[in-house]
């Protein structure tokens, strides 16, 4: 028992994360090595403006000072038109290049502490960290399960799509369940913002980074094997050097996925023929996944767990929707395909077609959302009698629920519903998309 809790503590603590993110190339910077650099020539065509999100070169005209219109680096006396033209900007970004190639930013450690600085050592380690994280994003999803969906396999897409929404609505309503926070700050560098209100127990990066790669693995090779594991390491390595999750917290978004895993796929058959075919499917399936967004669990604080979710509600039964759509309207059919697929070497035409695919239905899916995204956010906004442009009062009410749920939802029909006819249109459609 004393073991295990040695080891409990060892796999919790944020010194660890801290460890990891030194070994990595991310260096504490104290505002004594700053001047340093500073008195080196690092900037030496202008001065450091500190700023809420980081440092900030400005090229300032000394003449700004002179007529009053730059106090302390601050615009003042209407002058922000001038003071941009002479270079002065505020730094609004997560993580600024200063001219020697490093990253800087300073990190709040709390209501009453000072800001800790730290630069990028690895410029290398933090581009490919980044694109690991991004693998678990809702822009990532939007670009990758319709790419799967139009030019390699739909059924494969739609059983893997399943298993993935289940593993993040569990994975995100434990969060709010559980209530562990993130690694403290200090000793952690917090190199990623969006995510940081949320809990984090369980890594729900992780459980994605592992049930979506070995969710697909339908070809008997080795290969594939080795790409879902590299996969899945670069998901849950890039969570621990951000500084978004402990050891512990990836474990156990692990522990989840091979949890879920087992538990769903030998079901997914099923469900998907029932999503696709039943005729009341839509209607069970749609109603199913806006009702699961309201018995989340309770948030007493707001994050944007329970909206991340929606979004993950909203794709999944778009996806089952439209499908159901081009059987209503018989445009598909049933096939005899089994798993594992046959694995055929891809030739240059399919390369060609799947560029253009992904080109064309970009443009589609972006069109929608940019046509939905403000009709819902208005309506939603009609009916709570709240203002659009308000924010917080659409997150005091939960408005951003629905507004992300219609917005997902459609857009994701629209991948599996008028992409493809717009694709056959064009020649360009994947043999077989219709009978899968």
């Amino acid at each position: 028992m004393e073991k295990l809790r040695d080891l409990h503590k060892f796999i919790s603590e944020p010194e660890h994360v801290s460890q990891f993110q030194k070994l990595c190339g991310v260096v504490p910077l104290k505002n004594t090595e700053l001047r340093v650099q500073q008195n080196e020539g690092v900037h030496t065509n202008g001065v450091i403006q500190r700023h809420q999100n980081g440092y900030k070169k400005l090229e300032l005209d000394p003449s700004l000072e002179k007529n009053g219109l730059v106090v302390n680096g601050e615009c003042v006396k209407n002058s922000a038109e001038v003071c941009s033209t002479n270079g002065l900007r505020k730094d609004l970004s997560s993580l600024q290049r200063t001219s020697n190639g490093y990253a800087t930013k300073n990190v709040d450690t709390g209501s009453n502490s000072e800001k800790d600085d730290f630069i990028i050592k690895n410029r290398f380690l933090y581009h490919l960290f980044c694109f690991g994280a991004s693998l678990g994003n809702a822009i990532f999803y939007l670009i990758f399960f319709p790419f799967l969906l139009w030019n390699v396999n739909s059924r494969l897409t739609r059983e893997m799509v399943i298993v993935w929404h289940w593993a993040m609505y569990i994975g995100q309503a434990l969060k709010d369940i559980v209530k562990w926070p993130r690694p403290a700050s200090p000793p952690v560098f917090k190199l990623e913002d969006r995510y940081e209100q949320e809990y984090g127990m369980p890594s729900t990066h992780a459980t994605v980074g592992a049930v979506i790669p070995f969710s697909i693995l339908i070809f008997p090779l080795l290969i594939g094997v080795v790409i879902a594991v590299l996969w899945t390491l670069l998901v849950c390595c890039s969570r621990i050097y951000l500084g978004m999750h402990t050891i512990l917290d990836i474990l156990a978004g692990l522990l989840l996925a091979c949890i879920i895993m087992p538990a769903i796929l030998p079901f997914v058959g099923i469900i998907d023929e029932f999503q696709t075919h039943h005729p009341v499917a839509a209607f069970v399936t749609v109603f199913g996944a806006y009702m699961l967004c309201y018995i989340y669990p309770t948030q007493y604080k707001w994050s944007t767990t329970k909206g991340d979710t929606a979004n993950v509600h909203a794709i999944s039964s778009g996806i089952a929707a439209g499908t159901w759509i081009n059987y209503q309207l018989g445009l598909t059919s049933q096939s005899d395909h089994t798993f594992p697929l046959e694995v055929q070497v891809p030739t240059l035409n399919w390369f060609l077609c799947s560029i253009l695919c992904l080109l064309v239905g970009t443009v589609l899916l972006v069109g929608i959302q940019s046509i939905v995204k403000p009709v819902s956010l208005r309506t939603v906004c009609y009916l709570y009698g709240i203002d659009r442009k308000d924010i917080a009062e659409q997150r005091r009410h939960g408005a951003e629920v629905p507004v992300r749920f219609f917005m997902y939802h459609f857009v994701s029909i629209g991948a599996a519903t008028l992409a493809p006819v717009i694709f056959n249109y064009l020649g360009i459609l994947r043999e077989g998309y219709y009978t899968e």
